[in-house]
């Protein structure tokens, strides 16, 4: 019998508009008056909540989200609603438009996730247990957070400016875009093993590391393997 779980969608919408028009004392646009351009709706903070399920992540034309038996749940998300709630009971397909959001928040519980075609974006946050995520790219800009308590990582793309790796029985194999000099390290491996690029550190290593950079990555460990792997 299929397991039956719960996803919950919530989608924060910043919804963005231009300067009326000049108009004369009739109401009428006054001659010349150049028409507004309707701005790019921006999803400010997009955080999916989700429990035994599988959820993929793409890129499209429109905001969509459609189940596995081909429902599409599209409906639920009015253009005009700051926040936004999905409930779905079968695997599901969220499509996203490119540069649309600046946030991406996961927060996950024995469940699985997977990212396709490249996302953009200011923040990145992963908080799982007994989860599985894969990642095909995610460019961050500015920070992640990244918080594994079981489970796996599988990651393409680049970290940003401030991250902060927690690694409690995951393996983690991620493959940065940066180099391993971009970053200043505080490194803490309690029973697992790190290896950060062509370093290895073992069982009760703790180390910090000054490149000079303003990048910071701080990365703490316990009974996993960790690979992280720089261009």
């Amino acid at each position: 019998m299929m397991k039956k779980y719960m996803l919950f969608l919530i989608i924060g919408l910043c919804m963005m508009s231009g300067c009326a028009s000049p108009t004369n004392e009739t109401g009428a646009p006054l001659p010349n008056a150049e028409t507004p351009v309707e701005e790019k709706t921006v999803i400010e903070e997009l955080v999916i909540n989700i429990e035994k399920g599988h959820l993929t992540v793409c890129q499209g034309d429109a905001l969509s989200f459609i189940d596995a038996q081909g429902n599409d749940l599209s409906s639920q998300i009015p253009d005009d609603q700051s926040w936004v709630s999905i409930t779905s009971q079968t695997d599901a397909v969220l499509t996203l438009p490119k540069d649309s959001f600046k946030a991406i928040r996961i927060k996950m519980t024995d469940g699985e996730v997977t990212f396709k075609d490249t996302f953009k974006v200011d923040e990145l946050d992963f908080v799982v247990k007994n989860g599985k995520a894969e990642v095909e790219n995610i460019i961050v800009a500015e920070k992640s957070n990244i918080v594994f308590t079981n489970g796996s990582f599988d990651f393409n793309g680049d970290f940003g400016k401030e991250v902060i790796i927690t690694d409690d029985y995951a393996a983690m194999n991620i493959n940065l875009t940066s180099a391993q000099n971009d970053y200043n390290y505080h490194i803490s491996a309690k029973e697992g093993t790190l290896y950060l690029g062509n370093d290895v550190y073992g069982e009760m290593s703790l180390e910090k590391i000054d490149n000079g950079s303003d990048r910071n990555m701080k990365i703490e460990i316990t009974h996993a393997p960790v690979h992280i792997n720089f261009q």
